[in-house]
């Protein structure tokens, strides 16, 4: 694997670990009883279409180079 690779995979790995924190913030500001639900509902949609969008670009790059 070249540096160039490695470094978009790092990339990629650090923008799904933000998407699950993320995600894991809104689900427990959910599960707290927070009286306000739209704000972390929006959220929680948000973050996981964001970690969907990044699995398809992974999945779009490794059927591009064969892997």
């Amino acid at each position: 694997m070249d540096p160039g690779t490695a470094a978009v995979r790092a990339s990629y790995a650090a923008a799904l670990a933000r998407c699950d924190r993320e995600i894991a913030e809104a689900t427990a500001t959910l599960l707290s009883g927070y009286p306000d639900i739209d704000g972390p509902l929006l959220g929680l949609y948000d973050w996981r279409c964001e970690r969907a969008l990044i699995e398809a670009e992974i999945a779009q790059e490794d059927n591009a180079s064969g892997d």
